[in-house]
């Protein structure tokens, strides 16, 4: 039987350990075997001292084949291993990391002798059970549960357990990270995730309300995902969770809404460089701005001949002529700001190599070197002409001039 406890919040994460019935466990002779293991872990058994790796394992006292008789008794040799008293369990200690089967040593699960990573624990402190049976010759292989929460079945047959935990709900922004809204200005709801221990992940419903905590909320209509205010005031977005079992979770969020935010103001930076030269790096400075509803980000693009190209830090003019910087600032709600400056770009006197030169630190001599292959750019204004370098080698049989890609020999006299 291979049980396996896994992380609800992360399913790559679990300990797995098996019980094994050994090949010569006939009539209820009462041997088995358990190994185990972590995610990233090989299975791991300690036998007189020995560690097995995805064999036996751990010797223990118990029988996969005991069979009751007619009488109620437990048949032949298995009179020794009755289940109810020869039972199979497991401990593990936190702070030592090791792994016990009756009180047998079975491995450290944090010892880099036999495996490769230590087991790190479940990170949500909490683990799910599942139990699965391999190698068996019969139909199905069955199982009896005896015991839930720790109450047996005369009390499971006479009650009832009911989880009562509600789901979890996560929303991806706080209420203080909530951005303000406007007046006809569609809101994007957040989005958020549920997750339930036993269900695992749910759904979440999100609902809208005008004047939420009053005695008369007013429900407010969302499309697609969004929510238009028609007036002033504070929304609340509700999220609702509900698990497979009925318990239901709610998390809000408020929202304020004014009758206009004002313009978004973008102020260009005080360092601009707006004469240069084609080939030549051109640097752009962040511009800073204000009235945004609180979320925003800001897209920088340079534009010639009506072609627009984004940019971050600088751009690389390759045409003659009036370059636009622009800043565009995009609200979370979709109010935007703008601001730009020009650029004069011009022709200049010299070619511009742009490609990156990477030689050898070290040549040795009389052995042959392929040189890279590097152009020089020519802007006429409007195009770009490339010309393949020359390059100058000197060394002790004088100056000699190569073509970028050429083959040649040094030598030198000394070092």
């Amino acid at each position: 039987m291979i049980f396996t406890l896994t992380d609800p919040t992360d399913s790559s994460v679990y300990l797995r350990f098996r019980l094994r019935r050994w090949s010569s466990d006939v009539n209820g002779l009462r041997v088995s075997y358990v190994d185990v293991g972590g995610n990233g872990q090989s299975q791991v058994g300690c036998e007189n001292g020995r560690y097995k790796f995805n064999e036996r394992g751990t010797p223990i006292d118990h029988t996969f084949t005991a069979t009751m008789n007619k009488n109620n008794g437990w048949n032949t040799d298995a009179v020794n291993a009755v289940p109810d008293e020869k039972k199979f369990y497991v401990t593990y200690d936190h702070e030592t990391m090791e792994f016990k089967t009756q009180n047998k040593h079975v491995a450290h699960l944090n010892n880099l002798e036999i495996f490769e990573t230590v087991w790190q624990g479940f990170p949500s402190g909490k683990a799910r059970l599942s139990v699965t049976a391999d190698e068996y010759s019969a139909g199905t292989a069955n199982f009896c549960i005896t015991k839930v929460f720790g109450q047996d079945s005369e009390y499971l047959a006479n009650n009832v357990l009911v989880e009562t935990d509600a789901p979890i709900v996560n929303v991806e922004m706080s209420n203080d990270e909530m951005p303000n809204g406007q007046v006809g200005y569609a809101y994007t709801i957040p989005a958020a995730t549920a997750f339930d221990y036993y269900s695992g992940v749910c759904d979440v419903r999100a609902t809208v309300y005008r004047d939420y905590a009053s005695a008369t909320p007013i429900s407010v209509s969302v499309v697609d995902g969004k929510f238009t205010p028609t007036s002033s005031g504070w929304y609340t977005i509700v999220y609702t969770a509900k698990d497979g079992l009925g318990n239901t979770a709610k998390e809000t969020r408020n929202v304020y809404v004014a009758e206009d935010l004002g313009a978004i103001a973008v102020e260009l930076p005080e360092t601009k460089v707006t004469e240069a030269t084609l080939g030549v790096w051109v640097p752009v400075e962040q511009a800073t701005y204000t009235g945004d509803c609180g979320i925003s980000e800001m897209k920088i693009t340079a534009s010639i001949n009506g072609e627009s190209y984004e940019i971050t830090d600088g751009f690389l003019p390759e045409l003659a002529g009036e370059w636009t910087v622009t800043y565009t600032v995009t609200d979370y709600i979709g109010r935007t700001g703008t601001a730009s400056y020009a650029v004069n770009a011009t022709v200049g006197d010299t070619l511009v190599v742009l490609d990156e030169i990477v030689l050898p630190q070290i040549f040795v001599s009389d052995s042959k070197y392929t040189l890279p292959v590097i152009y020089g750019n020519e802007y006429t204004g409007t195009s770009v002409n490339k010309h393949l370098c020359d390059v100058v080698v000197t060394d002790k049989n004088g100056e000699k001039t190569y073509k970028a890609g050429d083959s040649f020999v040094p030598s030198v006299a000394e070092n």
